[in-house]
């Protein structure tokens, strides 16, 4: 079987033919290879740029989703948090696979966030989806900070979420009557992971709600108020419906007359399972500093548990 003529031999051979082995051949075959090369190189400087272009906008049209690997249960349980991450995310990541700048960005949008304790990377599947590997922080109670409530996690770190006045989870605590500003950068934006709770008020209710937490009264509480801290160092409970508690000194600490803070979390379970919710007390202020809860008026124990 003869074997197939190169691209070249075949060329030159039509070129012969055609145009015999003079000079005008020589200058019609480096004018043929040229328009080649010319024809290459357009292709690689236009064609692939093209391609290139159009693979992007089929990438942009790609639904992007985030993915937090190993998510706690309260971050699967907020998908309002996880909708608004993921909206950050995927605006500065984009969908293309080839973009590295973009999941830097993406990086640096989660770090800036305050939400990781440690924030290991972000990753990006063949579909454009992004996984993020890290150590979620654990959000424990809002500050409420000139008619807005701040969320910080349970060091006293602010995060990148604010709710209008009294519409956070009632799972998280409240605190209020702090005199202490949100940390902030040197231009004046909100230091997202900077510590708030480095005040002594702001430290007092934080360990306050979170010694609170587990009890089964908690839901009872609508916020903790710092506001005498500073001055007499007196933290108070105050009730959705029903009355104030007056805790005194914070967690670990107490004043030479106090009881300690376990023995103030089982004078408030006593009144409690005796009265029933503190919606049903009809008093105004119970004292759980000294060793008998002082009120402002003695409940009898029928009334309290009557409907």
């Amino acid at each position: 079987m003869p074997k197939k003529q190169p691209q070249e031999d075949l060329i030159d051979r039509v070129l012969n033919k055609t145009l015999g082995e003079g000079s005008l051949r020589r200058w019609a075959g480096t004018g043929v290879w040229s328009l080649l090369a010319l024809t290459l190189l357009a292709v690689v400087i236009i064609g692939i740029p093209k391609l290139e272009a159009s693979r992007s906008l089929r990438e942009a049209d790609r639904d992007v989703t985030m993915t937090l690997v190993d998510a706690p249960e309260w971050f699967t349980n907020a998908p309002e948090l996880i909708g608004e991450m993921e909206a950050r995310m995927t605006q500065v990541a984009g969908a293309d696979p080839f973009d590295r700048t973009g999941l830097m960005k993406a990086h640096r949008i989660l770090q800036e966030g305050g939400w990781f304790d440690q924030l290991e990377r972000v990753e990006r599947q063949a579909n454009g989806s992004l996984l993020v590997y890290g150590t979620l922080v654990n959000p424990a109670a809002v500050i409420r900070w000139q008619g807005v409530d701040h969320l910080v996690d349970d060091q006293g770190r602010l995060l990148d979420k604010e709710f209008e006045m009294g519409t956070a989870s009632p799972l998280l605590p409240l605190i209020t009557g702090t005199k202490t500003s949100p940390p902030r950068h040197a231009d004046g934006t909100l230091d997202f992971g900077g510590l708030w709770a480095n005040s002594e008020d702001l430290d007092a209710g934080v360990r306050l709600a979170g010694l609170i937490a587990p009890r089964s009264w908690s839901n009872e509480i609508e916020s903790i108020d710092v506001g005498e801290y500073t001055s007499d160092r007196n933290l108070w409970l105050a009730c959705h419906s029903g009355p104030r508690i007056l805790w005194g000194h914070a967690p670990g600490t107490r004043g030479a007359t106090e009881i300690t803070s376990n023995e103030k979390l089982r004078m408030i379970d006593s009144i409690h399972k005796t009265y029933g919710p503190f919606r049903k007390l009809d008093y105004e202020v119970i004292d759980v500093r000294l060793d008998l809860a002082t009120v402002s008026r003695v409940a009898i124990g029928e009334e309290m548990n009557s409907e």
